[in-house]
């Protein structure tokens, strides 16, 4: 019987995107903390941890999709809902931070979008990009089921 072949696209997602989460989840805590100069919306260093936790959990599927198990794309699907979660509480936050501007609270009268604008919002957008653009690749011929199950 013929090994079944998984396609190669979580691999390289999971590789990717916990690498970029931890990049940006280590300068923005060192920002949180005033080690490095300011980043916009740096002073969030809980949200700054949980980005470590997302790549935590991107960079944990890496070893069974390279065996070429199937367990794998659990953590692709897992550390992308998390994303997805933090992306849906910032975007509540900024949405909040532009209405109290629209309506000219005091505390708003000084807002600027930049601020209010969080990795969990840049980098989740950066994730729905590169999975579609992993998706497509696979679909057009290009690394597709290099991996043996079970191999």
């Amino acid at each position: 019987m013929a090994e079944e072949q998984i396609p190669a696209w979580p691999l390289y997602a999971n590789t990717v995107f916990g690498i970029l989460y931890l990049i940006v989840a280590i300068l923005y805590t060192l920002s949180g903390f005033g080690l490095i100069l300011p980043l916009p919306a740096s002073d969030d260093v809980i949200g700054s941890l949980m980005l470590f936790i997302v790549s935590v959990v991107y960079l944990a599927g890496i070893k069974p999709l390279m065996r070429g198990l199937k367990d794998g794309y659990a953590f692709t699907l897992v550390a992308t809902v998390l994303a997805a979660i933090l992306f849906v509480l910032h975007l509540i936050v900024f949405a909040t931070d532009a209405l109290g501007w629209i309506l000219g609270l005091e505390n708003w009268l000084n807002w600027a979008p930049l601020g209010s604008l969080s990795p969990a919002i840049w980098l989740f957008g950066m994730i729905l990009v590169g999975i579609a653009i992993l998706r497509l690749t696979d679909r057009m011929g290009g690394e597709k089921g290099i991996f043996p199950i079970g191999g």
